[in-house]
C-alpha cells in the first residue's frame, strides 16, 4: 500500500483542504501534491496570523507563501504526484 493514500484520506476528511480537492481525493483520485502543500501552507500561515493577530503580517506571508510555492517548491520529480 501506497503510505500517501492513508495520509492524503485523512486531510481529505479534515476541513485543510477546499471541497473540490477532498472530494477528489476520496473519489480515488490523487490531485498534484504541489496543490495539496500549497493549501496546507496557507492554512498553517493562517492559523500563526490568527494569532499573532497581525492581519497585514499574514497577508504578506500568505502572498509569499503563494509565490513560493507556485515558483520555486520543488517537492520531487515531477511523476511522483
Amino acid at each position: 500500500m501506497n503510505m500517501l493514500n492513508p495520509i492524503l484520506n485523512q486531510l481529505a476528511r479534515s476541513t485543510l483542504l477546499p471541497d473540490e480537492i477532498a472530494t477528489a481525493i476520496l473519489d480515488g483520485g490523487a490531485p498534484p501534491l504541489k496543490e495539496v502543500v500549497t493549501h496546507l501552507l496557507i492554512a498553517a500561515m493562517d492559523c500563526e496570523g490568527m494569532t499573532a493577530s497581525d492581519a497585514k503580517k499574514f497577508l504578506e506571508r500568505e502572498e509569499n507563501c503563494k509565490a513560493s510555492s507556485g515558483a520555486g517548491l520543488s517537492l520531487g520529480n515531477s511523476g511522483d504526484q
